[in-house]
């Protein structure tokens, strides 16, 4: 199968170390070639991979900025969204004085409450807590991942806490903190639509060009994972938030998997320009 027309455009040379490129001026001095090289430094982050990013698509495109304003080629950035995030227009009766939960941020986006600042948070991720505060909701973060989260999480028997959340789940958060004696309830107010590669991604895959999936929940791995059996791949790496989701994978059979050092975001960019 041919390639996408994507792929057509002449690459430029890439260089994956922190040279400089020489500029040579030349001039005939007293019988001498004279080389004047002042130096132009190329930057460390500048990649030959394609990377292809999962994530549902206000999410992928904020990775995307963020990837360019670190110097990656925004010609090396694919946005494929696994799934869609479809809102279910639900406005639980919770009492202000409860605590709500949200691990996600798409929970805050789509929970159809009016009076939002009447009610106080515990949050997954910073970018999960500055997406409430700007809601207008007393928000704390308790970790920038779920481990950290439910280390974090205040023991309290005269508390009500209320979780928000999206249909599909990696981590049981009310059945865990059940176990320590603390009842929560909760109510589904998004559900995760299931995508297909687009046709560019497919593309990419099949060909020899090396490229880096980035995977940044279990479910998203299960569903690329599904994909790709029906691909002919070639010269594919993920790159995986957490080592649960590096576990899918290899259930998979995949080999080349690496995981960010830090389950955040800021550690997947770390991850992706070293």
């Amino acid at each position: 199968m041919g390639r996408h027309p994507l792929f057509y455009k002449q690459r430029k040379l890439q260089y994956h170390h922190n040279y400089s490129l020489i500029q040579a001026f030349l001039s005939f001095k007293n019988r001498y070639i004279v080389a004047l090289s002042p130096a132009i430094p190329l930057n460390k982050n500048m990649t030959c991979e394609y990377i292809i990013l999962t994530r549902p698509l206000e999410q992928a495109k904020r990775f995307h900025e963020q990837l360019i304003h670190a110097k990656i080629e925004k010609n090396r950035l694919i946005i494929s969204p696994m799934f869609n995030i479809v809102g279910l227009k639900k406005n639980p009766k919770i009492n202000t004085s409860t605590i709500l939960i949200f691990t996600s941020e798409n929970a805050i986006l789509n929970w159809n409450c009016e009076h939002k600042e009447l009610f106080s948070c515990l949050c997954v991720g910073r970018k999960t807590t500055e997406t409430a505060e700007k809601l207008g909701l007393d928000a704390k973060c308790l970790g920038s991942n779920i481990n950290e989260f439910i280390v974090n999480f205040p023991i309290s028997n005269n508390q009500d806490y209320y979780y928000l959340r999206g249909k599909n789940i990696s981590f049981d958060l009310k059945e865990y903190l059940l176990k320590k004696n603390i009842t929560v309830k909760e109510s589904i107010i998004y559900e995760q639509q299931l995508n297909k590669l687009n046709e560019p991604t497919k593309s990419l895959l099949r060909s020899n060009e090396k490229k880096i999936i980035t995977l940044f929940s279990a479910d998203t791995a299960k569903a690329i994972a599904n994909e790709m059996e029906s691909i002919t791949y070639s010269n594919v790496e993920f790159l995986c938030l957490s080592p649960n989701i590096k576990d899918v994978l290899i259930k998979y059979g995949f080999k080349k998997i690496k995981v960010s050092n830090q389950q955040t975001m800021d550690g997947m960019l770390e991850s992706i320009k070293n």
